[in-house]
């Protein structure tokens, strides 16, 4: 089965007589290959917020819409209103009958009724948020434990091809300890003693103020 030569083969082939008669391939646009990319990444994760979404049940739905609702300028008008019309209603002299008198008995009940109940709506809000943070730190995680695995073995390979074709490569221990795989336990206890070590540092620097101010209270006492 014959193939179709390239403009390459067809330049060598001639001895170059043909180079400027034969088109230039297409030249792909860097900027369109970059889109295509992006794009391709924002519908990813537009699907995983449309499967987080529907894997949510219809109570975590429904606290999340009063949620939004009462994140909104709409709800403080709302109240402002009521409970302006609610206070004139029962303290204006036009009105003979007032229903709810000050101390605005009423009022206050309902007013603590409805916090009870905004403030479940928010947890179960916050919960199903929460549940969703500590998904995607679970996601970043493993994303950067790949990329560190595929340096390590990209910087493995690249020691090999330059061994092979005899580069010489200068004795770096930064280099050497690139090369080993990174163990996350290790990163972690690490950043845990850093944590204790400044905590008992603060610790030492807020007695040695309290002496010294204990110090500088007990010579103003004998000084008078």
């Amino acid at each position: 089965m014959m193939t179709n030569p390239s403009r390459a083969e067809l330049i060598s082939a001639s001895g170059g007589r043909l180079k400027h008669l034969l088109p230039h391939p297409p030249i792909q646009d860097a900027s369109k290959s970059a889109e295509a990319l992006t794009q391709k990444n924002v519908q990813t994760i537009i699907g995983l917020e449309r499967a987080a979404k529907a894997s949510i049940s219809t109570g975590e739905h429904v606290a999340s819409l009063v949620a939004r609702f009462c994140g909104s300028i709409s709800f403080v008008s709302i109240h402002f209103l009521c409970f302006s019309g609610w206070i004139f209603l029962n303290t204006s002299p036009i009105f003979l009958y007032h229903p709810d008198p000050f101390p605005f008995t009423f009022l206050t009940l309902t007013v603590a009724l409805e916090s009870i109940f905004l403030s479940s709506f928010l947890l179960i809000r916050l919960r199903h948020e929460t549940l969703q943070t500590e998904q995607r730190s679970h996601l970043d995680l493993q994303i950067s434990l790949l990329i560190e695995q595929e340096n390590t073995k990209m910087l493995k390979m690249l020691k090999s091809i330059a061994a092979k074709v005899g580069a010489e490569i200068d004795a770096d221990a930064d280099l050497a300890a690139m090369e080993e795989s990174t163990r996350p336990e290790q990163l972690l206890e690490q950043i845990e003693k850093a944590a204790a070590s400044e905590r008992s540092d603060t610790n030492s620097n807020s007695s040695l103020k309290a002496a010294a101010s204990e110090r500088s209270d007990t010579n103003s006492n004998s000084s008078l």
